[in-house]
């Protein structure tokens, strides 16, 4: 079962704010957790609080905006692991993962945007019964950075430049540049002219 609410409001003409909560509830869960044939049994539990701050600086969004965001969850799981390949057997499990973001965009024209984004997650502890399989994470808390600048061609349409840095593994970088056309097709109201 899931459960969520938000509520929000606004603080004088320009700012307006949002905060959430919400979980995610699963008894019973049996799914494959790799490729390598280790699977999970049990319960998982996930919690997610959110924030949103939108400042507008001169009462209008659609001229110029910040928008402040972040998220952070928490897992909690209990239950056995099997790895059928390792012929280890059931492995008792009960831990939790973490992981949070925080990003921000500033709208400093209306058709153009810039952002910076930053996102860690911290791995739970390896029961014993599964070091060096592939859920052991190594002690590894993989983190990314990402910037972006996009440009607004016109409510349906937007070319977006992204440069992202994630650590992948035992402090390996992986540096990625993106360039995307992103455009939204179907029915939308109709144009005042």
């Amino acid at each position: 079962w899931t459960a969520y609410g938000r509520v929000g409001d606004d603080i004088g003409d320009k700012t307006s704010w949002r905060i959430g909560l919400s979980t995610l509830q699963a008894d019973g869960v049996s799914r494959d957790a790799s490729e390598d044939a280790v699977n999970f049994s049990g319960d998982s539990s996930l919690y997610i609080a959110d924030a949103r701050a939108v400042y507008a600086p001169t009462g209008n969004n659609a001229e110029q905006e910040v928008i402040l965001q972040g998220e952070y969850f928490y897992r909690d799981e209990d239950g056995t692991y099997n790895d059928s390949d390792a012929g280890t057997g059931d492995v008792a499990y009960d831990d939790s993962q973490s992981g949070w973001y925080a990003q921000s965009v500033y709208k400093f024209h209306p058709q153009w945007r810039v952002g910076a984004r930053y996102s860690q997650l911290y791995a739970g502890d390896v029961p014993a019964g599964l070091v060096g399989s592939a859920l052991d994470d190594g002690d590894h808390n993989p983190w990314a950075a990402t910037a972006m600048v996009d440009w607004t061609n016109s409510e349906f349409s937007r070319v977006r430049a992204q440069f992202s840095r994630e650590e992948v593994a035992d402090d390996q970088e992986d540096n990625q540049f993106t360039l995307q056309y992103i455009m939204s097709l179907g029915a939308h109201s109709a144009h005042n002219y």
